[in-house]
């Protein structure tokens, strides 16, 4: 008896990963047919769209997912990357901030979120995520760049102290 296939949403995600976009795709339409919440797999679906030149039909699927009831951290996160692929960076970053107020406690999030802010010239909103992501994850230390990049660092206003506590 062989084992059970894997979801269709792995199976897509397998073939994304391998750079497999039009095998992907039905897989990844079969895995959102019939979801009232938003998930991450729209987040692939669209992703998989945007490869495959379909930047309208990446659009759809976002604007529809947005529609349905609320969904995981995750889902914001990857419907907030493929937004930044379509150049929709102010709906990039609110779906950033989203998936940061709903998993406050990950770090991922916010360092998302920080990155998205610095992209869009808000420094100061930057740095208070990177610090987010810091206090949750002190290991991370792409944090700490990207928090140093943020500003001129002065004799006056720097993070030398708290980096040599670490």
């Amino acid at each position: 008896m062989s084992p059970a296939p894997p979801p269709p949403e792995i199976q897509a995600y397998q073939l994304m990963a391998a750079g497999r976009f039009a095998e992907a795709l039905p897989l990844a339409e079969a895995a959102i047919r019939g979801q009232s919440v938003c998930l991450p797999t729209h987040g692939m679906l669209a992703t998989i769209l945007f490869h495959l030149g379909r930047r309208h039909d990446a659009e759809l699927v976002i604007e529809q997912a947005l529609q349905l009831q609320e969904g995981s951290a995750e889902a914001y996160n990857a419907l907030a990357h493929v937004s930044q692929l379509l150049a929709q960076h102010e709906r990039s970053n609110a779906l950033y901030r989203r998936a940061a107020a709903l998993e406050p406690n990950d770090w991922r999030f916010w360092h998302n979120l920080a990155a998205s802010e610095r992209s869009m010239g808000r420094l100061r909103e930057a740095e208070e995520a990177c610090d987010r992501a810091i206090a949750l994850d002190r290991t991370r230390y792409a944090d700490y760049q990207l928090r140093s990049e943020l500003r001129v660092q002065t004799d006056e206003r720097n993070h030398v102290a708290e980096l040599q506590r670490e």
